[in-house]
């Protein structure tokens, strides 16, 4: 019998589902300190923590957030990783990420507008929510009022 020789696995041979599917002990590690950190910034979110007086601090929802993203960072690292090897793959990533970055960066420039002053912001809450965010007229009143309007402030203080 003549002696068979084993051929190191080339990437592009293997299959991006299971590159994906079997990371590496230090990948899976980081993961497990990731959702660590998920699990334990919840923890003012949800009033285990104390904060303050308050029963739960909703002030701190976006530091989960950020534990979050490191996931899904990575995964894009892993992905990157299979799909190296194939261009096409590479372009059309390129293409999509850069998709949505300029779709994220135009939703930012709309919103940045809103944001603009009290004024805008009191406006633009009380035609998206007609109704239903009764201090937004009490809000915009003071605005009004810091303004020097005071019939315009009597007005949406009536409206509350």
């Amino acid at each position: 019998m003549g002696k068979r020789t084993r051929e190191p696995i080339k990437p592009q041979n293997v299959n991006g589902t299971s590159a994906l599917s079997t990371p590496s002990i230090r990948t899976a590690g980081a993961c497990g300190v990731i959702i660590f950190l998920i699990a334990f910034m919840m923890l003012p979110v949800v009033g285990i923590i104390q904060v303050g007086s308050q029963a739960a601090a909703d002030r701190y929802t976006y530091l989960p957030g950020i534990s979050i993203f490191l996931l899904a960072g990575i995964g894009v690292v892993q992905l990157f990783a299979v799909l190296v090897h194939r261009k096409n793959m590479m372009i059309i990533g390129g293409l999509t990420l850069t998709l949505i970055f300029i779709a994220f960066g135009g939703l930012t420039l709309k919103q940045i507008k809103v944001w603009h002053d009290s004024e805008t912001l009191w406006k633009q809450v009380i035609r998206s929510f007609p109704g239903r965010v009764h201090f937004a007229h009490n809000n915009l009143g003071v605005v009004y009022g810091k303004q020097g309007m005071h019939d315009k402030a009597l007005e949406e203080y009536e409206r509350q």
